[in-house]
């Protein structure tokens, strides 16, 4: 590496040169002590083994967004993943270097989030925030860049998390309010205490009707793989559904729950797998707003199932294996809530222990 000047050149003069890689490079600057002190950085960064290479520093957010995306996850994964990116990322950093990304640019980017309208909650802004992250923390693992930019991000205090448990009338007003086609997702979900990225992955293989059985697979843990119970009355509804799409149970690598597409010809349903979000916004979401729920989640359907369980008296041990825990502790302090009639029993409970009076045991004797 070597600096000299160029006389020909009147607002940069000062070049550093050098061979790398078998290539001729040359960055010009305005002073002699521009150009050191890049020499110094260059062998510095060469001496740590995080040499910069001239083409690095071409390299946009869009292209490691596309080798983020591409790496081995979940189906569902990536495609939030990418959804997230294309429509909250890319059109602010996408086509920028990602070398000239600074922490104070990722804030404005967050700040956006912050002030948009419709607000995003934190856990949305932290979600969002972690897959720019995941971006950058590829670049710096492959020695492109030397620090991520997106730590220490300021970021709205987090609210109380979402949980709510339905009430048995609830499920029911529910059930009548949701689309037909729906009922038997519906039902299961609250009975089995499924996720939905569970259910609407399930074929039609997936169902025993003769041993009275959903099969889960592809969880992230060993527990989340497993075989759950149904009810006579789950059975019956997922096999007229299966049967009012004109399948079987032969058709074993179809999905189970479909959507309600119908085919005008036949007036048959023709609908494919479920989509997360078309289920929840435009099923879901209008059918819970009907019964006066507008913020329940379908998530909370999981919720209900755990609550009705304990509230059942249920042992730990079953409610555990049924909604896929490892820990027992996530079931009960995550999913679990006490109901206002297992409060009232609780009440009522201590009330008859505290009405212990030992003088009337003495005047009965």
């Amino acid at each position: 590496m070597s600096i000299r000047k160029n006389n020909n050149r009147k607002n940069n003069p000062w070049e550093c040169r050098w061979i790398e890689e078998g290539k001729h490079h040359s960055r010009s600057f305005h002073t002699r002590k521009e150009a050191e002190m890049f020499e110094a950085e260059r062998k510095t960064t060469s001496h740590n083994g995080t040499r910069t290479r001239t083409a690095d520093e071409n390299i946009t957010v869009d292209y490691y967004a596309t080798k983020f995306l591409s790496q081995k996850r979940k189906k569902s994964t990536n495609l939030r993943h990418r959804g997230i990116y294309d429509l909250h990322i890319k059109p602010t950093f996408g086509a920028v270097r990602l070398k000239s990304v600074h922490n104070s640019d990722v804030q404005r980017l967050v700040d956006a989030w912050i002030d948009s309208r419709p607000s995003l909650s934190r856990r949305t802004i932290d979600r969002q925030l972690a897959v720019l992250s995941g971006i950058f923390a590829l670049a710096e693992r492959d020695g492109i860049i030397n620090r991520v930019p997106t730590k220490k991000i300021n970021r709205p205090e987090a609210s109380a998390p979402h949980r709510y448990a339905m009430s048995v009338e609830e499920v029911f007003e529910l059930r009548q309010a949701i689309h037909k086609n729906y009922d038997a997702l519906l039902y299961a979900l609250v009975e089995t205490g499924m996720r939905i990225g569970e259910a609407v992955s399930l074929n039609i293989e997936d169902f025993d009707w003769k041993e009275g059985t959903l099969s889960i697979a592809g969880a992230k843990t060993a527990a989340g793989n497993r075989v759950v119970r149904i009810s006579d009355t789950a059975q019956a509804l997922i096999s007229a559904h299966v049967s009012s799409t004109g399948r079987s149970m032969a058709n074993g690598s179809e999905p189970l729950f479909v959507s309600h597409k119908v085919d005008k010809e036949t007036g048959k349903v023709i609908g494919t797998r479920l989509g997360y979000s078309n289920f929840r916004n435009r099923i879901f979401k209008p059918a819970a707003a009907q019964i006066g729920l507008p913020d329940l989640q379908v998530h909370d359907l999981r919720r209900t199932a755990a609550t009705m369980l304990v509230s059942n008296g249920t042992p730990d041990k079953v409610i555990q294996e049924r909604l896929g825990h490892a820990d027992i502790r996530t079931t009960m302090n995550l999913y679990a809530q006490g109901t206002e009639k297992a409060h009232t029993e609780a009440v009522r409970a201590i009330e008859g222990l505290l009405a212990f009076d030992p003088t009337e045991k003495k005047k009965k004797a």
